[in-house]
Order: C-alpha cells, then sequence, then structure tokens
C-alpha cells in the first residue's frame, strides 16, 4: 500500500515537473560553477606563464654572453629582489649544476624530468610536488656559451583558486538544492494550478453542480486556454441538459393527454360488447393519435439532433428560386381549401449549401403556421432575398401577428403562441425552424406586428461563386 502511494506521487505530473526542472537547475549551476573555475584558471595560468617568459627573457638580457659566476650572480639578484618565496633557479653547465637559493627549495621535485634541456627550451612545464607542497612551474631556456637556465615559480594562485573554489562549492550547494527544490515545487504547482481548477471543477459537477466554471488565469497561456475551452464545453453540455430536462418535462406532460384519451377510448371500447363498426372507429381514433404520438416524438428527435449537431446533413447546391416555386406549387391545394392567398413574392437568383429535404422542412412549418394564423381572405406571400453574403428565405402573412411580449419565447419548444394553444399542435415547428437554421450555419429571424401581420425568415450564407458541393456531412 505505501509503495502503492510512492509510485502514485513517482509517476504525478507534479513530480516529473519539479525532477526536470532541478535536474535543469543543478546542471546550470554546475555548468556555471565550472566554465567560471575554468574561465579563471585560465586567465591565471596564462599570467604565471608569462611571468616566467618574462623573467627568462629578463636574465638572458642581463646576462648578455657573460659567464656562468655572471648568471649566478643575476639570479641571486633576482631572489633577493623578488624574495624567496616565489623563484628558484637551476644553472647547468659543463657538469655543474646550481640550485638556487638552496638544493632545499628544489628536494620535492624530479630534476630528473628537467634534464631533457633540448626539448624543454622555450617551453613551461608544470611539475606536482612529490610531498603535496605547492606545484611548480618551469622554463628552460639555452644561453649562449650552452649555460642553462631554468626558472621556477610556485604557482600559488591555482593552488589557492582550486582550495577557494572547493570551499565556496561546499558552502553553497546545499542552499542552492534546496532553493532548487523549492523554486521547482512553486513553479511545478503553479504550473499545474489550471489543471487542478479544472479537476476540481470537474468534480464539482460530477456531485451535480452544473453552473460551476473554471476559475481561468487570463494569462493566455495553454492551461488558461484548457480552461477555456472546459468552459465552453460545461456551458454547452449545461445548456444540453437544460434542454433535455425541459424537453422531457414538456414532453411528459404533452403526452400525457393523448395517452390518457387513447386510454379512455380502449377502456370504454372494452367495458361490454361492441358492433365491428364501433371496434373500427375506435381503432381508427387510436391510430390518430398514436400518429400525433410518433409525429411528436420524431419531431423532438429531429431538434434535438440538430441542436446536438449529431444531424447528418446531405448538403448540395440548392437553387433557391426553383426550391421555392416547388414549394409553391405544392400548397395551392391548401389555397383552395383554407380561402387564404399564396403568392411568390421577390424571387432574387442565388444559390445555397444545404441538405434540401431539412430545408424543405423548415420552410413547410413556417407555411403551415402561416395558413394556421391567417383568416380566410388573407395573404401568404414566399420570397427568398439576397443580403450581401446571406439569403434570407421568407414567409409573410396578414394574419393575427404576434404581440411583443411573445417574440422572445416563440421559437422555444412546445411553446404555443395565441390561438394555437388550442389547436391539435405541440409548439416544435418554430423550434424546428430555428434548428434546421442553425445547423446549416444561419439563424431564424421573426418580425410580427399584433393584428397586421408576421414575417418569419430563415437566414442563411450564399453559396460562394465556384464552390463544389461535397457529400453528406
Amino acid at each position: 500500500m505505501r509503495f502503492d502511494g510512492i509510485k502514485r506521487i513517482v509517476n504525478s505530473i507534479k513530480f516529473r515537473l519539479l525532477a526536470l526542472y532541478f535536474t535543469l537547475y543543478v546542471v546550470s549551476f554546475l555548468a556555471f560553477m565550472g566554465i567560471s573555475f575554468a574561465l579563471l584558471y585560465n586567465m591565471l595560468n596564462k599570467n604565471e606563464d608569462q611571468f616566467v617568459i618574462n623573467e627568462l627573457a629578463e636574465i638572458a638580457g642581463k646576462h648578455a654572453g657573460g659567464s656562468f659566476d655572471t648568471l649566478i650572480n643575476i639570479c641571486n639578484d633576482e631572489i633577493m629582489e623578488n624574495g624567496f618565496t616565489s623563484l628558484i633557479f637551476r644553472l647547468h653547465a659543463n657538469g655543474r649544476d646550481v640550485l638556487l637559493p638552496s638544493a632545499e627549495q628544489w628536494k620535492d621535485y624530479p630534476l630528473r624530468g628537467l634534464n631533457r634541456f633540448d626539448t624543454l627550451s622555450e617551453r613551461i612545464v608544470f611539475i606536482d610536488s612529490a610531498k603535496g607542497g605547492m606545484p611548480l612551474k618551469v622554463g628552460t631556456t639555452i644561453l649562449p656559451g650552452g649555460y642553462v637556465l631554468q626558472v621556477g615559480y610556485f604557482s600559488e594562485s591555482l593552488a589557492q583558486l582550486k582550495s577557494n573554489f572547493m570551499l565556496i562549492f561546499g558552502i553553497i550547494f546545499l542552499p542552492i538544492l534546496l532553493v532548487g527544490l523549492g523554486g521547482g515545487y512553486l513553479m511545478a504547482r503553479n504550473s499545474l494550478m489550471g489543471i487542478t481548477r479544472v479537476n476540481q471543477t470537474a468534480a464539482s459537477i460530477y456531485r451535480g453542480n452544473l453552473a460551476d466554471r473554471v476559475e481561468r488565469s487570463e494569462n493566455g497561456d495553454e492551461i488558461d486556454q484548457l480552461s477555456e475551452t472546459f468552459n465552453l464545453m460545461l456551458a454547452r453540455l449545461e445548456l444540453l441538459i437544460g434542454n433535455m430536462t425541459e424537453m422531457v418535462d414538456n414532453i411528459a406532460h404533452d403526452l400525457r393527454t393523448p395517452l390518457t384519451r387513447l386510454r379512455g377510448k380502449l377502456e370504454i371500447a372494452l367495458m361490454r360488447q361492441r358492433t365491428p363498426a364501433h371496434y373500427q372507429e375506435v381503432m381508427q381514433g387510436s391510430l390518430e393519435d398514436i400518429e400525433l404520438l410518433v409525429r411528436l416524438i420524431n419531431t423532438v428527435l429531429n431538434i434535438a439532433e440538430a441542436e446536438a449537431g449529431t444531424i447528418l446533413l446531405n448538403k448540395t447546391s440548392i437553387d433557391m428560386h426553383h426550391f421555392l416555386e416547388n414549394i409553391y406549387e405544392f400548397y395551392l391545394p391548401m389555397v383552395e381549401a383554407s380561402g387564404v392567398g399564396l403568392r411568390l413574392g421577390e424571387m432574387d437568383k442565388t444559390e445555397v449549401r444545404a441538405d434540401a429535404n431539412r430545408l424543405w422542412q423548415a420552410v413547410s412549418n413556417l407555411l403551415d403556421n402561416a395558413f394556421k394564423f391567417t383568416p380566410p381572405g388573407g395573404l401568404i406571400q414566399l420570397s427568398v432575398q439576397l443580403c450581401g453574403a446571406e439569403v434570407a428565405i421568407c414567409v409573410t402573412d396578414t394574419g393575427t401577428g404576434i404581440a411583443p411580449s411573445e417574440l422572445v419565447d416563440i421559437f422555444r419548444r412546445f411553446y404555443r403562441h395565441g390561438e394555437g394553444k388550442d389547436d391539435k399542435g405541440y409548439g416544435l415547428g418554430l423550434s424546428l425552424v430555428k434548428a434546421v437554421a442553425e445547423i446549416h450555419g444561419g439563424r431564424a429571424a421573426v418580425e410580427s406586428t399584433p393584428n397586421v401581420g408576421s414575417r418569419f425568415c430563415i437566414i442563411l450564407p450564399v453559396l460562394p461563386p465556384g464552390d463544389i458541393p461535397h457529400g453528406p456531412q
């Protein structure tokens, strides 16, 4: 159980971010320390080498072809001038080997490695002390007369640099690690704060709080964009769930009446023996009620699919002039039966890309409502108008009109206007019109004046010239 907890922590994003940050932090610190040490070491090393080279040149200049004893005196003068702490000399000629200021200063350094005079000439060699003392830098030159001059310089600066760096590194390394861990933890926590808020909001929604939203940081980073997308998804889900709840409530309410009526008819028919004609009449009435229920359910499903964006559309290029002429001819028989006039109004030549069957269904719903609310002697006009990049398919009537207070609810599901409330309809026609318009990238609009008439429009994007229609979407 404890191992599972450790494994869960190690596998968490926060731990991985912390490990990545800490690793980069430590590597950067070590690289900084290493580069700083290398630069300082190289600078001091070059300075010491140059000092030895300058000392060789100075002594060679003072000697100027003199005797071996003169060379010894010059070196002694240099020792007196610079002190005994940094410079030592070795002079070699004709079997004589003179160590200055004394052999004591040279005893910890192997002289055998310094005897290859020809190969060491004009070079600076670095020799470690055999007993752990200060390292020695030795420069060699051959003077006129075959005299060999070797200048040794105790590399105290380099040794001190190494010592100081090790001391500084030992003192600050642990605090640097702690600062890195703390900074990494804060960075990982702040980076994942947005994900934590998303997780908390998701848990709140799981508990039933559909109105909860993720608090955004407004800094525009990827986590903030995720929060915005998550909030948009939540708003969509809340809308769909709210619509579904409302739809279920309305369906339950509107199904109760026809189901009760259907049940009553059947119960009365079964109470006593009836004639075949009576049974046939009851069955015919029951079929009509069932047909209404099936129509209601199909319409609700169509609206739900359209609003959820899951409906399958077979989009093609539609010539609106020809399309509305076909609808006009289809409704001519209703004109004679209702006593309401129907005519074609302004018919701009334009094309839209839409599902012809869905668009026919939407326009038919607008015409059905127009016939329902227009008294005999009235007029209905079907038109299509091009307005910039949009086309408006409009149905205008001279019917009863709609009060301004009802316009905000007219496209709501199961809303029945005025006299239509006593009709057998369920208030779904205009909701379907709105859903079909929106699933095509358009919208539905209405203008109405009580006792004057109404104008309903389906506004869709115009098909751009040269656009090639694709298959079902």
